[in-house]
């Protein structure tokens, strides 16, 4: 496993996470990692508002992911991205 490729993704997400700050309380962020014994590794974020009981998973660009969803950058990402679920 590429521990500087995991170490860059935690980074993101922190990133993310301080962009949230404590402007949004009801959105919960969950940086999920898998790895497997050939060294590869996938990521997801489970990203859930409790005020309005909504939630999504996605990942962030430029890394791994096992699953087929949308790829956000920045916090302001995840904010349309909830907002499109909302409206469904």
């Amino acid at each position: 496993m590429d521990k500087q490729i995991i170490s860059n993704l935690l980074e993101k997400f922190e990133k993310i996470e301080a962009e949230k700050g404590n402007n949004s309380p009801n959105i919960y962020m969950v940086l999920e990692i898998t790895g497997n014994s050939y060294g590869i590794f996938y990521h997801y974020i489970y990203v859930r508002d409790n005020e309005t009981q909504t939630s999504f998973i996605c990942a962030i660009k430029g890394f791994k992911s096992n699953m087929s969803v949308d790829v956000v950058e920045t916090y302001d990402d995840v904010l349309k991205m909830l907002r499109s679920v909302q409206n469904g």
